[in-house]
C-alpha cells in the first residue's frame, strides 16, 4: 500500500486511501448537515402554521370582540387565552430536532474521525519502517 525511501522509492500513498479521505471530507458535512437542515425547515413550517392558526383566531376574536365594560369581560379572558398560547407557542416551539450539545457531539465525533484517517496517513507517509 505504501511506499518510501527504504524500498527505494518515493513516499506513495494508495489512491483508493486517499479517495476515501476526499470523499469522507466531502459527504460528511452533508450527511451530517442535510437531514438536520430539512428537518428544521420542516419543523420551522409546522411552527409558522400552528403561530398562524393561532394568529387567525385572535385576529377573529378582536373583530367579533364587543366593547368591553364592566359586566361582560368574557371576550377579553378569550383574547388574553390566545394571546397566552401564542406566546407560548412562539417561544417553546424548537424548531431544531435535537439540541445543541447533541449537534456539537455529532460534529466533533465526524471531525475526529476524519482526524484519525488523515494521521494514520501521514503516520504511514513518514514512517521510516
Amino acid at each position: 500500500m505504501l511506499s518510501g525511501p527504504v524500498t527505494g522509492h518515493g513516499v506513495y500513498v494508495a489512491p483508493h486511501t486517499l479517495f476515501l479521505v476526499v470523499v469522507q471530507v466531502l459527504l460528511t458535512p452533508y450527511l451530517l448537515f442535510g437531514p438536520v437542515w430539512y428537518a428544521h425547515r420542516v419543523i420551522g413550517a409546522a411552527r409558522e402554521r400552528a403561530l398562524q392558526r393561532v394568529g387567525d383566531a385572535i385576529r377573529a376574536s378582536l373583530l367579533a370582540m364587543v366593547p368591553v365594560s364592566v359586566e361582560t369581560d368574557s371576550g377579553l379572558d378569550s383574547y388574553q387565552e390566545l394571546e397566552a398560547k401564542y406566546r407560548l407557542m412562539e417561544e417553546g416551539y424548537r424548531t431544531w430536532p435535537f439540541g445543541r450539545t447533541a449537534f456539537s457531539g455529532v460534529s466533533i465525533t465526524a471531525g475526529l474521525t476524519l482526524l484519525g484517517n488523515i494521521a494514520a496517513i501521514l503516520y504511514r507517509m513518514y514512517s521510516t519502517s
